[in-house]
């Protein structure tokens, strides 16, 4: 595959998706609404905790990284139980299609056709309405889980570093993009002006970090002036 152009770094992905899922959830209840509802049906019909048996076992260091086109994602985790991991996977896999489930005891709850079933061992494709959407796969104790259903785990599982940075940045979010990137980023999605990928285009690739404090969220962004 192509070189990823936003790869970002997190040190202890359970912290930081639980610290982002509280934010959410104090910031806009109605966004969360329907993750808590399918939380609550896999806990009570699979017997599985998406925030302990599932993000609660990714407590180390992560790495998420997107091609050129942005037209993926693909993370890679690393889990501090992965067999607690893979039996929550296996019980998510045994209930079978979880729209089927909520519709047939009438639990009035959309879950858009999600499902999860076993392609291979400790690989799975998660579907929608029986159409793959996305891989996931555990290897020793690596997560790979890619929002192409055609990535090779294997191959992510090499190609994807175990760390996410320069253990010297502060805080537990280092990302790096190239100028062509963020210049689309900043065009396209913000609406910036279109002048603004001229001097990215005489810049270095750019750095952002982050970190979170007890009332803040603090971010920082190099962009090098040269290469």
């Amino acid at each position: 595959g192509s070189e990823a152009s936003v790869r970002v770094g997190l040190r202890n992905l359970a912290l930081s998706a639980g610290f982002a899922l509280d934010v959410l959830r104090r910031a806009s209840p109605a966004t969360v609404k329907p993750y808590g509802q399918v939380r609550d049906l896999l806990a009570r019909f699979a017997q599985v905790d998406v925030e302990r048996d599932l993000l609660g076992t990714l407590s180390g260091d992560a790495t998420i990284s997107a091609p050129p086109d942005l037209g993926s994602v693909t993370l890679r985790a690393t889990a501090a139980d992965p067999e607690a991991l893979r039996s929550a996977l296996q019980r998510l896999v045994r209930i079978g299609r979880l729209a089927g489930v909520a519709g047939s005891l009438g639990l009035g709850v959309d879950t858009g056709g999600i499902g999860l079933r076993e392609t291979a061992q400790d690989t799975y494709e998660v579907t929608r309405e029986d159409t793959p959407i996305a891989v996931l796969g555990l290897r020793e104790n690596v997560l790979i889980l890619s929002s192409d259903p055609g990535t090779d785990v294997d191959a992510a599982v090499d190609a994807l570093p175990e760390a996410p940075g320069d253990p010297g940045v502060k805080g537990a979010l280092r990302a790096t993009l190239t100028s062509a990137a963020l210049g689309d980023l900043l065009v396209d999605r913000l609406g910036i002006p279109a002048t603004a990928r001229s001097f990215l285009a005489s810049a270095g690739d750019p750095l952002l970090t982050g970190r979170a404090e007890l009332s803040s969220l603090l971010l920082g962004l190099d962009v090098p002036l040269s290469r």
